[in-house]
């Protein structure tokens, strides 16, 4: 193994405008602690599986620019060489992890990647680096989290390989897999239409009928609603940041400018004054610290949903291919029977009839083996949708009720800091009613 990477200080806080030290190369894998423990010998907590996402840095100048992370894992799962590690890797790695993932695990709702922004990558904008270093360490955790997806070798290759090790494993699994799959299921949907349209052309409609459960067509139902809903609030909950935004520079600029008011005044008012600008400041930072907790705790979850809800699109749509692709074999099982029926009928020729028995045999085992892939998706995804909505409901439920928490925070302060300031202009109030000469009689 070569070029260790070792542990380092955050980098995340650095200015991603200039150009740091490039980071340690992919010789990734960095053992920091005893080799794991061959299975069987592991202690209680053996399923112990946590990855972070840290320190993102430029390389790179102008197009060709671009952002790696850090991404360090500690387990005690025993496929593991190390119980502690740390590769480099950048966005584009990651997805080819989700694709290897997608490929592998037919009916698993695989967690969703942050969009692709080129026009904010090539801007560099330190607050978009670090949403989508959060992004993405959110993907991780959920993969470490899911009963399959934490044994899948993708994982483990992607968490471990070494330089030598990593390159490899992306030569090896090209473009050409993810297209030969696309090219495989697009025929299955044109074959499957051709036969559908030839039966209804022909009236030939023999063979079992096999259609979605009303449950399963209630759950597309509710998704497509839930992917309105969801961006709908998304919507709202951006105009909120925007507001917190807002009113923390108005806070600031409002401070700023009732100091400036007081400086041309003296004694009481001038002390009077500065206090509120001073707290009209604080009160700002408090502002802005709610507005980033907004977009970390309630806009970035509710954006990651809206992509789980496309996630759970796309097995939906694997599992639609699938049965389409069970229809057509049954379809075919129908048509090569009542061939063979009418051979033995009309009294054909041995060699021709032998030939229709094979031809049916064969299809029957196509369509036994459409018929498992099909069962083994549906039976997956039984699963993968109760999950879902457990946690679904668990997360929703905790982004609004730490919003909520954080506006109560908020207001507190605000009374808080508000009520300092009545006595001094409790007392401006009292010598500037001193001061008033009362009209002559």
């Amino acid at each position: 193994m070569t070029g260790v990477l070792q542990e380092s200080p955050q980098v995340a806080q650095q200015d991603l405008g200039k150009a740091p030290a490039p980071p340690p190369p992919y010789a990734s894998v960095s053992g920091l602690g005893e080799p794991n423990v061959p299975e069987g010998e592991a202690s209680a907590s053996a399923d112990e599986f946590e990855v972070m996402v840290l320190d993102p840095v430029k390389l790179g100048e102008g197009v060709q620019a671009y952002v790696s992370y850090r991404v360090s894992t500690k387990t005690t799962l025993p496929q593991y060489r190390y119980t502690q590690f740390s590769v480099i890797r950048r966005y584009s790695d990651f997805v080819r992890l989700h694709a290897r993932l997608a490929d592998k695990n037919s009916g698993i709702i695989i967690p969703p990647l942050p969009e692709k922004n080129v026009v904010a990558k090539y801007s560099f904008n330190t607050d978009f680096i670090e949403s989508r270093r959060r992004a993405l360490e959110k993907f991780l955790q959920r993969c470490a989290k899911h009963p399959q997806l934490r044994e899948s070798t993708d994982l483990q290759i992607f968490l471990e390989a070494s330089e030598e090790a990593w390159a490899a494993e992306k030569n090896a699994h090209s473009e050409r897999g993810t297209m030969a799959k696309k090219g495989k299921n697009v025929g299955l949907v044109f074959k499957g239409l051709g036969q559908s349209i030839t039966n209804a052309l022909t009236g030939d409609a023999k063979g079992p009928t096999i259609t979605e459960t009303s449950e399963y067509l209630k759950a597309k139902d509710y998704m497509d609603k839930l992917e309105v809903n969801l961006t709908e609030t998304k919507r709202q909950i951006e105009r909120l940041n925007r507001r917190a935004k807002e009113l923390s520079s108005s806070l600031a600029q409002f401070g700023v400018s009732i100091i400036l008011l007081g400086a041309s005044e003296s004694g009481t008012m001038r002390d009077a004054f500065t206090k509120v600008g001073n707290k009209a400041d604080e009160l700002a930072q408090a502002a802005k610290k709610q507005a980033e907790a907004i977009e970390i705790n309630l806009e970035e979850p509710f954006k990651e949903y809206i992509r789980y809800v496309m996630s759970v699109k796309d097995v939906m749509e694997d599992r639609a291919t699938l049965l389409l692709d069970l229809r057509t074999q049954n379809q075919s099982v129908s048509m090569k029977t009542s061939r063979l029926e009418k051979l033995r009928g009309t009294q054909a020729p041995p060699e021709k009839v032998k030939v229709a028995e094979r031809e049916l045999q064969d299809q029957t085992r196509k369509a036994e083996v459409a018929k498992e892939r099909y069962d083994s998706i549906v039976q997956q995804m039984d699963h993968e949708m109760a999950t879902f909505y457990k946690e679904r409901s668990a997360d929703i439920q905790t982004c609004i009720r730490e919003y909520a928490s954080s506006q109560v925070r908020l207001s507190n302060e605000a009374a808080v800091a508000w009520k300092a300031i009545l006595p001094a202009l409790q007392a401006l109030h009292e010598e500037c009613k001193e001061q008033v000469t009362p009209p002559s009689a």
